[in-house]
């Protein structure tokens, strides 16, 4: 059987959209002060204000960013100290601050998103950031001795850190929080088709999947006492054209704390290095897409954290040191020191899919 060697198309797309939205009770005048950079890749955008009544407005923006041949980036976060509070930061009654971050960049296969959001009385705000990527390689022969056409067994290694955050107060009022994260990464041969009877479909070859929720709310003191309601959920899985188990290790961990005034609810999360091994043809050239979305929602007077500015992309690698080589269709053309993910790591992502281990956990005090 006779390949082409090299790339049959390169492709590199790296896209990132977010949202934000707030609620300010004092003044019905003014502007989103919000920053649109980098402006060369801005393809959509908008700010809009509506008057609910009399001394209250609802602000919203949103900001699409779209690149073919370099990373996007938009940042609107403040410094965050421990625990999750914002330097310099201060928000009055009825007022709500969101704040947004997200960086993609499909040729380093990097992605990283965060969304938060500080209400103190507002009755509803909420900051959503969502990045996607997309990149192909070819397994070429190199020193392997396997000829186009031949399966080879690759690796996919997968890493994925960060944090969910949500508290709710009872004083000066009640409070709801919420953190989301949902993410994906899947892997097709565009080659490989399956005649179903009733039309073709490419099967995916590798994925991988996570996704995680986070709530505190309901928080008040009677006279007899405090009450709070609290849930969380998160899982990850993976899937493979071999049926091998992914393996590796993971670390994580959930914490609730409460006083007389307050609840807080956090969920960190290490995956640790995953790895995922996976045939490949010879010659053939892969497609890879991913995607981010982090959420966070506040209301009275709460604040919520979805945190993963610092989750790498992926490392694609010869699983056995045969020779094969990965020859990916667009690479930068330098490293960006701060961005660059080590040789061996992959960016996370994905849903939908079976879960490998999976936490769930509900609680209400009286």
């Amino acid at each position: 059987m006779s390949l082409p060697c090299g790339a049959a198309y390169a492709t590199s797309y790296s896209y990132l959209d977010i949202s934000q939205t707030y609620y300010d009770t004092d003044y019905v005048s003014g502007t989103i002060p919000l920053p649109t950079y980098p402006s060369e890749t801005l393809t959509d955008s908008y700010d809009s204000k509506q008057v609910i009544s009399t001394g209250e407005a609802k602000y919203s923006m949103g900001r699409t960013y779209e690149s073919a041949t370099s990373s996007v980036s938009y940042n609107n976060y403040p410094v965050l100290v421990p625990g999750g509070g914002a330097v310099g930061i201060s928000v009055g009654p009825g007022h709500s601050a969101t704040f947004g971050y997200g960086y993609v960049d499909a040729a380093h296969r990097i992605m990283r998103q965060s969304a938060s959001v500080i209400s103190n009385g507002a009755q509803f705000s909420e900051s959503w950031t969502r990045g996607d990527m997309q990149n192909s390689f070819t397994v070429l022969p190199g020193t392997s001795g396997l000829a186009y056409g031949d399966t080879a067994k690759i690796r996919l290694d997968v890493r994925l850190d960060g944090r969910l955050t949500a508290t709710g107060t009872s004083w000066p009022g009640n409070g709801d929080a919420f953190s989301h994260l949902l993410a994906g990464l899947t892997i097709v041969d565009p080659l490989l088709k399956i005649d179903t009877g009733e039309g073709w479909y490419t099967p995916r070859i590798v994925s991988f999947g996570a996704d995680a929720d986070l709530e505190a709310g309901e928080v008040y003191q009677p006279y007899w006492g405090e009450s709070y309601s609290s849930y969380w959920s998160a899982s990850w899985g993976a899937y493979t054209n071999t049926g091998i188990d992914m393996s590796g290790d993971y670390d994580d961990y959930y914490e609730t704390t409460d006083n007389n005034r307050e609840v807080t609810n956090s969920y960190n999360f290490d995956t640790g290095l995953l790895q995922l091994e996976f045939d490949a043809i010879v010659g053939h050239t892969l497609d890879l897409r991913a995607y981010m979305d982090v959420f966070s929602f506040a209301s009275g007077n709460a604040t919520a954290l979805t945190d993963f500015s610092s989750t790498f992309g992926p490392g694609i690698i010869d699983t056995n040191g045969t020779g094969v080589l990965i020859d990916w269709d667009v690479v930068a053309p330098q490293q960006v020191p701060g961005t660059v993910p080590e040789p061996s790591t992959f960016l996370l992502l994905g849903a939908g899919l079976a879960g490998v281990f999976c936490y769930r956990k509900k609680a209400k005090k009286s």
